[in-house]
């Protein structure tokens, strides 16, 4: 059914839940962003299979370790996600799972599955115009939501073809899960009430909206290693790139602060 949705509707989608996002968070200008971000995600791009969409990425000064994409190719990335990355490859690990979340189309299937079964049956005979009426009320759900198990593995298997097509090293997006699960449970073993502890699980950002992460890290590690013997050329490296992009995202942030400072 899912396919059955123009892309043209699905970039507008997403378009309209983008400019509902930008009100009111600070964005990292489109000069800098290009300047800076582009140049290491661009194997990346170049990489995607037929793409319904060119991807438009933006960085958020949010310290929260986060990123998440919208129908179309808007991929909004946390300040907090870049500078907790170690390297060029940890972040991209991460990007290409949500730009596969984008091409699996994974936000459109939500939509549908919490529509009637009468609109999957239309949409599946090709008649989409009760899709549309519903755009104006996925703000919430597409802003907020969360992907099945299905969904997640999904997306991490297409990630790291995204990843291994790209001639990225395809470690990065486990061991930055494996960062991300150490440092949670270093947080909760410091909390002893249960309620609170449920609470910070649910505010962890990314791996809030990722659950079972132990698990995924597993089965991307199982991925890579499966494939690992037939790798000759030696992966992509970024360090002067990505050096430049943190600083960058830091200054950015600091004259956030400062904004707001002086307008306290």
């Amino acid at each position: 059914a899912a396919k059955q949705v123009p892309a043209e509707w699905e970039h507008k989608m997403g378009e309209t839940v983008y400019a509902q996002y930008q009100i009111g968070e600070q964005l990292m200008s489109e000069e800098d962003t290009k300047k800076h971000l582009l140049p290491i995600v661009e194997p990346l791009l170049q990489a995607l299979h037929n793409p319904r969409f060119t991807p438009q990425f933006s960085i958020v000064n949010d310290p929260e370790i986060n990123a998440f994409a919208l129908p179309g190719g808007f991929v909004v990335i946390n300040s907090g996600l870049i500078l907790a990355a170690d390297s060029a490859d940890e972040m991209l690990g991460v990007l290409a799972h949500e730009l596969s979340h984008v091409t699996e189309q994974h936000s459109v299937r939500n939509i549908i599955s919490a529509a009637s079964v009468y609109l999957s049956i239309d949409l599946l005979l090709g008649d989409v115009s009760g899709l549309l009426a519903m755009i104006a009320d996925a703000a919430p759900l597409l802003l907020n939501q969360q992907f099945s198990r299905g969904f997640e593995r999904e997306a991490d298997e297409k990630g790291y073809e995204l990843l291994s097509r790209a001639n990225i090293d395809p470690k990065g997006l486990a061991s930055f899960f494996e960062k991300l699960v150490v440092e949670q449970k270093k947080q909760l073993e410091k909390v002893e009430d249960e309620t609170t502890r449920e609470l910070m699980i649910a505010a962890e950002g990314l791996l809030s909206t990722h659950p079972a992460t132990e698990e995924r890290i597993a089965y991307i590690l199982s991925l890579v290693e499966k494939n690992s013997k037939n790798k000759e050329v030696p992966y992509l490296v970024f360090v002067e790139q990505f050096d430049e992009l943190t600083a960058a995202v830091k200054t950015f942030v600091v004259s956030k602060e400062s904004e707001g400072n002086y307008e306290n």
